[in-house]
């Protein structure tokens, strides 16, 4: 939450592909709830392509994200609604930072080299905000797509690298951080980058309690909306088990 004295908005990050229209549209209703406008809402997601789906109806709504589940809607909708109002409660003065890195050598432009789409997006970019007790927190940016995981892994539920970025910053820069993706267009990490990062993120944070098991043994459930990273549809019918 920020409030400059006059105007109150909400930066909402989400472990999800996208922000779900059908999330947008619950929350202009209900946002009165926590005395929010939708228009001082801005939201953002990982861009994870191993996160939940079931979000979208019909048949576009089938490809991107599997079969439509109104349950998952209204869990994402009460789970912001609930972050808003916890935030409200614990504002307060706040110095302000900004800091930015190029790592445009992790990132490659997928379309092409030429035309629109050449310029690449390679900047880190940190907003820290820190109370007068110590207390901070981040906000952070990066184009390049969280696909880390294979196609056969697509029934692994995962923030990817942005939620092993989120841990180690909480760990070692601020109390409380959040990733959003940025302007992702044709941006995906490159060969090299990916096999560092997924060294890590696989096998140190997202399965730290499998002892022998590196990637750890799950048994697929043909029912689970979890979005497949080969063809960007939930794989209920595990056509690429």
């Amino acid at each position: 939450m920020l409030d400059n004295g006059g105007t109150k908005v909400a930066v909402v990050g989400l472990d999800l592909l996208i922000t779900p229209p059908t999330v947008m549209e619950a929350l202009k209703k209900r946002l009165p709830e926590v005395g929010l406008r939708w228009e001082n809402v801005y939201t953002g997601a990982i861009h994870s392509h191993n996160s939940i789906g079931g979000w979208a109806p019909g048949l576009v709504g089938q490809l991107i994200a599997g079969g439509y589940d109104e349950k998952i809607v209204s869990l994402i909708t009460d789970g912001i609604l609930k972050a808003i109002q916890k935030a409200q409660t614990t504002m307060a003065p706040v110095q302000v930072g900004f800091g930015e890195t190029d790592a445009s050598d992790h990132i490659y432009n997928r379309i092409g080299n030429s035309g629109p789409t050449r310029p690449l997006d390679g900047m880190i970019r940190l907003l820290k905000l820190k109370k007068n007790t110590g207390e901070s927190a981040l906000l952070c940016t990066f184009a390049g797509h969280a696909t880390l995981y294979e196609d056969d892994m697509w029934n692994y539920l995962s923030r990817d690298y942005p939620g092993s970025l989120v841990d180690r910053l909480e760990k070692k820069s601020a109390d409380f951080a959040v990733f959003m993706a940025g302007p992702l267009a044709a941006q995906a990490l490159r060969r090299e980058a990916k096999q560092i990062f997924r060294k890590f993120v696989i096998t140190r944070v997202i399965w730290p309690f499998v002892s022998s098991e590196p990637y750890p043994k799950f048994r697929p459930n043909p029912t689970a909306p979890w979005l497949c990273s080969r063809c960007h549809w939930v794989c209920a019918s595990r056509i690429h088990a």
